[in-house]
């Protein structure tokens, strides 16, 4: 991984892992605003009913098989706790690193991808994701974005490459708020993908966000139906729960019901 991290003082550094090279001082880039889809994942709107839990059920089974055909979750987390871990890396350098990754600033980081091959080491022939993200004193700025770079990662039986060549695809994460550096990759991740991907020498459009908690391994889904928005989480791709405007609802795929102490729903 390089990292570059850019402070508000008169230097930012090159860092890459104890080396340094002096570079003109940067603004903070302005973060993507991820408010709207955040919105629908912490306050969804859409009123639980039978006729939408219908809705929900029939749009289920693209979802689950998009998350599964995809495979983001495990790429995006380790790209997210890299960030924390050369952040650890840059500091307990010298005193001039120090300077550079405290107070307010920011930092991009290249993460080279797994590859598909089972491969010990990096290799840049796999592509890489790059991630920016702003920090101050108090933590992690709540956003984090870059783009996939020919990224490969997969199985030797599933290869799988995101950002392939002449594709522009872009990553947008939201970490939460008043994260702190050692709670990346222990806490829920909102991933956007904008782009395309090549699943076993197919390409494919790729327009996809979702929610991973890498702790509980719980998917979160938000799914607009005619009476708005709501998300759907998933344990082990399965129906668990639904939270709505309504309530949050358990979900039995045995009895096909999702069930809140005040209604129940079936299908």
């Amino acid at each position: 991984m390089v990292l570059k991290s850019h402070h508000n003082a008169s230097l930012a550094l090159l860092l890459c892992f104890g080396c340094a090279e002096e570079m003109p001082a940067m603004d903070k880039p302005a973060a993507p605003d991820l408010s709207p889809i955040v919105k629908r994942y912490e306050a969804p709107d859409g009123q639980l009913t039978d006729s939408s839990l219908a809705e929900l059920r029939d749009a289920l089974g693209p979802v689950v098989g998009q998350l599964q055909e995809t495979d983001l979750a495990n790429l995006v987390t380790e790209a997210v706790t890299a960030l924390a871990s050369a952040r650890g890396a840059s500091t307990s350098g010298g005193s001039s690193q120090n300077a550079a990754i405290e107070g307010t600033g920011w930092l991009r980081a290249t993460r080279i991808c797994p590859g598909s091959e089972g491969k010990s080491q990096p290799d840049p022939a796999d592509g890489s994701l790059q991630l920016t993200v702003g920090f101050t004193d108090a933590g992690v700025d709540p956003v984090a974005w870059g783009q996939a770079n020919q990224c490969r990662y997969g199985s030797a039986k599933k290869p799988l490459e995101l950002g392939p060549l002449h594709h522009d695809t872009r990553i947008n994460l939201w970490l939460g708020a008043a994260t702190r550096w050692a709670e990346l990759g222990q806490r829920p991740i909102l991933v956007v993908v904008d782009g395309a991907l090549t699943s076993q020498g197919k390409l494919e459009s790729l327009e996809l966000d979702f929610q991973f908690d890498p702790v509980t391994l719980v998917w979160s889904v938000a799914v607009g139906t005619r009476q708005g928005w709501m998300v759907v989480e998933l344990e082990a791709f399965e129906l668990v729960r639904i939270r709505a405007k309504n309530g949050r609802f358990y979900c039995s795929t045995a009895e096909r019901r999702c069930s809140s102490a005040q209604e129940s729903f079936t299908w």
